[in-house]
């Protein structure tokens, strides 16, 4: 999966993936990110829904993903 972050400054993120039990399954930070593309390597995981959160200086953003094999 790809995140593409379109921020107006650069700042630090911070990216984490949870599975349907809430378990956090991966995550990825960035020191610094204004405009910036992060690669999720999901290859490995089961079929299922996922929470990725994704948060920014205090914000948090959370969006569902769906793995279908």
């Amino acid at each position: 999966a790809t995140l593409l972050v379109e921020l107006e400054n650069e700042k630090p993120i911070s990216v984490e993936v949870f599975d349907a039990f809430g378990r956090i399954v991966l995550e990825q930070k960035a020191a610094s990110a204004k405009h910036e593309v992060i690669h999720l390597d999901l290859k490995d995981f089961a079929a299922g829904l996922y929470s990725v959160r994704v948060k920014v200086e205090g914000s948090t953003y959370t969006k569902q993903l769906a793995i279908q094999r």
